[in-house]
């Protein structure tokens, strides 16, 4: 829900890394990502591995536990080994599951993404049960984090010369505040997750993992750009949630509205961000390279997602509105 950083890993450092941890020589690297990214495939003489340089070596470490205590589930990589600030893991084959879902048929985007959310789920209710939930960090564990976030749409209107929004952000971020604290993977998104042979879903990149609440893993699914509007997969898995923790369903479903319409404008003002004044950028090529959707159709399919959100929560008619006005905006450039 918030915008996450990328440090990118140098070619030394992953010669280094691998004389000090392997002590092998580098045979090759591939940049799947492209050369200004964090994780690249490398290639030893006996054997391939991801390497990965985080922001901090806590930010790493964090992760290697994670992979540690979760690789049983089968739903993340397998930890090879840390040093500092850099990680690498197993090498898993697979497409992303952005990918998946932009080529599957209809009937088959709603089972994929059911399943990769219930993948989620049950790496939660894992997390929980290997004690990750008292281990990892809170999120959002700033003065004034939420407020800042239900903040959101102000930000949006201004940068697309819409009429200033009129909401109660205060209550907003009262409604969003954290409940039913879980471990989460947090940056959920659908290039983080890659879909095997198997059919399995496997779930990487967890530096930014954390404590909050169940539905946060959703949120960062479900209202990312690349991931197709589909109610009932959105239905089926808020249902999950609500009868894992007896909780209110109706309370639930708005507090991950309220989120998901937030993490949309919040996806919006990063997609008009990248573009500046150039043009959209290639779909198939964003793709590849797991970049941000900085293309017409995501942004219309952000903005009638969200305005579907806003709509279905009392009050908040001003918000659909902004979606409407930010979709004519994009339809301008």
């Amino acid at each position: 829900m918030i915008r996450l950083s990328s440090v990118k890993i140098q070619p030394e450092e992953i010669a280094n890394f691998c004389r000090e941890f392997f002590n092998r020589e580098v045979s090759g690297v591939e940049y799947p990502a492209g050369k200004d990214r964090k994780t690249v495939i490398v290639h030893l003489p006996d054997r391939s591995i991801v390497v990965s340089k985080r922001a901090s070596a806590s930010r790493a470490k964090l992760e290697a536990s994670v992979l540690e205590k979760l690789s049983s589930t089968g739903f993340v990589p397998s930890l090879v080994g840390r040093r500092r600030d850099i990680l690498a893991q197993e090498l898993i084959c697979g497409n992303r599951l952005s990918h998946e879902l932009e080529r599957a048929y209809a009937n088959n985007r709603e089972r994929l993404l059911i399943q990769s959310g219930s993948t989620l789920l049950d790496l939660q209710e894992a997390g929980k049960q290997v004690g990750l939930n008292k281990y990892a960090p809170l999120i959002g564990d700033r003065d004034g984090w939420f407020l800042d976030f239900a903040k959101s749409p102000l930000r949006l209107a201004k940068l697309v010369n819409a009429p200033v929004p009129n909401y109660d952000a205060e209550a907003l971020a009262k409604r969003i505040s954290p409940k039913d604290l879980t471990f989460v993977k947090w940056d959920a998104r659908p290039g983080n997750a890659l879909f095997t042979p198997k059919g399995k879903v496997s779930w990487f990149d967890w530096e930014h993992c954390g404590c909050g609440s169940p539905e946060d893993d959703l949120v960062w699914l479900l209202a990312d750009e690349w991931t197709p509007i589909n109610k009932p997969a959105e239905e089926f898995l808020l249902q999950k949630i609500a009868q894992e923790n007896s909780s209110s369903l109706d309370e639930l479903s708005a507090r991950f509205r309220s989120k998901a319409i937030l993490h949309s404008a919040v996806r919006l003002a990063l997609i008009f961000s990248r573009k500046g004044s150039g043009p959209w950028w290639n779909v198939k090529s964003a793709m590849m390279a797991d970049r941000v959707g900085v293309s017409l159709p995501h942004v219309r399919r952000l903005c009638r997602r969200a305005s579907g959100w806003s709509a279905s929560l009392e009050g908040s008619v001003n918000l659909a509105e902004l979606f409407t006005a930010t979709e004519e905006y994009a339809s301008s450039l």
